[in-house]
């Protein structure tokens, strides 16, 4: 930022939005919103580079699956045998 510029102000407005002047009026930003675009924008930059992640669950769920149905499962998550125990 050049010298001559003034300092940016910003405001927060409820513990929710962001305001900040800019040269034309002000910018609101919705803090959720944001955060959300940015989670979005990293889950898009994995997939693209093949790093297919999955949120993890607070408390794991057990599935029994019945042994007809394993290769049916392994069609649709090739990497399965990773993480699933047979």
């Amino acid at each position: 930022m050049p010298l001559s510029e003034p300092p940016q102000l910003l405001w927060q407005l409820h513990n929710k939005y962001i305001l900040s002047q800019i040269r034309h009026g002000v910018m609101i930003v919705d803090q959720h919103v944001a955060h959300e675009r940015i989670l979005y924008e990293k889950a898009l930059e994995r997939f693209a580079n093949g790093l297919r992640t999955s949120q993890q669950l607070l408390f794991p769920v057990t599935v029994q699956l019945a042994a007809g149905t394993t290769p049916f499962w392994t069609i649709f998550f090739p990497t399965s045998k990773d993480w699933v125990s047979i």
